[in-house]
């Protein structure tokens, strides 16, 4: 998008011109940033579809990120379809009390931006530009391009900014109670395939890396509203299993790196006589709640357990339980993920998810708002085969 000399609007996707055309452009018209005013070069190449960029010496406070062509063909296929859908959108339309140019501007009662992102943005820039939306009463979209798909032993690898982009699908379109049934997903896009990927049923592994499952769908099958309002059937497949080997591999794969978190549970564990590696099978149980926490599961459940068996034979609470956890230094390993698309979570509310499971389970007692620890002692869980066996039966206990 660029203005022309006499300020009337120029638009790349709105003229169906020919490189040769294009290049009579460029040397009749003069073409400005709509934003800051400043000249702007009109880029025709032959491997990328031609754009407008600024020149180096442009200080134009709207800069987007590298025009990429999968960049560009991503934001034109998403414009148009956002149009075929009968929507009035604007591409790249600056907000000026925001000072940011959203990639697509849906207009309504409830205005949407549309971010396609393809490269790497500090997650601060990213966190200020959604919470800028939100505050003006905008519904921010981030759609990824699916060059930033990645996984490593199958499980979906996310940056922090790509995080803080998940989203939550309504309680009304969830229909599965299964244990690994999540509201949480996230949306990519590929250009080439015309095909939107996402993410469903997040559960979180590791600080970084998630297990989900994948859902392809052609972009003329999918409605602009289905962004934030997933109303598709979203399956669960093999993710007991997936989440079952994530723990065999937890508990086998002595030597690696670890992270702070876990390096202070297993000192703790050393001065009170625990075994780090053959902590209980009923910790690193899922909920879609967990997501809320950045560590895994089985090192906050852990640290837990830790705590009610410490206290066995007297009831404890949670206030009790984070008030331990302070003192002791520990006060890391309930980490909130910043996730500010979604509604925010408390650190009690999740503990008392983890603490109603473990009641299911029959392993904890439950009075009031205390609680105890009835189980087997965990101090004398030695034997490895056991564990993985118990580990995955109390998946299978919690998924009926």
């Amino acid at each position: 998008m660029a203005l022309l000399e006499n300020g009337t609007q120029f638009s790349l996707l709105s003229v169906n011109k020919t490189r040769d055309e294009l290049l009579r452009d460029r040397k009749k018209h003069q073409f400005f940033c709509p934003v800051c005013k400043s000249q702007l070069c009109l880029k025709i190449g032959t491997m990328k579809k031609p754009y407008f960029a600024h020149y180096p010496d442009s200080d134009c406070q709207v800069h987007g990120e590298p025009e990429t062509d999968q960049h560009l063909r991503g934001k034109e296929d998403l414009y148009l379809w956002t149009i075929r859908n009968g929507r009035k959108a604007e591409l790249e339309y600056y907000l000026k009390t925001l000072k940011q140019r959203a990639d697509i501007f849906l207009h309504g009662i409830e205005p949407i931006a549309i971010e396609y992102q393809c490269s790497d943005i500090p997650e601060d820039v990213h966190l200020r530009r959604t919470c800028g939306y939100c505050h003006s009463g905008i519904l921010p979209i981030w759609i990824f391009g699916s060059n930033r798909i990645r996984f490593r032993k199958d499980r979906l690898i996310l940056s922090a900014f790509e995080t803080s982009s998940i989203r939550r699908a309504p309680p009304s379109v969830q229909k599965s109670h299964s244990l690994f049934s999540s509201s949480y997903y996230i949306c990519f896009y590929d250009p080439h395939r015309k095909l939107f990927i996402f993410f469903s049923n997040i559960h979180s592994c590791t600080k970084t890396s998630f297990i989900s499952q994948e859902i392809d769908l052609p972009l003329d099958q999918v409605h602009p509203y289905q962004l934030f309002y997933p109303d598709f059937q979203s399956p669960i497949n093999n993710l007991i299993e997936r989440w079952v080997q994530q723990k065999k591999k937890q508990r086998l794969n002595v030597y690696r790196k670890v992270s702070n978190e876990e390096d202070w549970l297993r000192r703790q564990a050393y001065q009170w006589h625990f075994t780090f590696s053959m902590y209980p099978a009923f910790c690193g149980i899922p909920h879609e709640q967990y997501i809320h926490f950045k560590n895994p599961p089985y090192l906050w459940q852990t640290w837990i357990c830790y705590i009610l068996e410490k206290a066995r034979g007297h009831w404890i609470t949670i206030p009790q339980i984070i008030q331990v956890t302070v003192r002791k230094g520990g006060q890391a390993l309930f980490t909130m993920r910043r996730l500010p698309l979604v509604s925010e979570s408390r650190i009690d509310l999740i503990l008392a998810v983890y603490l109603e499971q473990l009641v299911a389970l029959h392993l904890v007692a439950k009075k009031q708002q205390a609680y105890s620890y009835i189980g087997e002692s965990i101090r004398y869980m030695t034997s490895l085969d056991h564990l993985l066996k118990q580990d995955r039966l109390y998946i299978q206990k919690l998924d009926k």
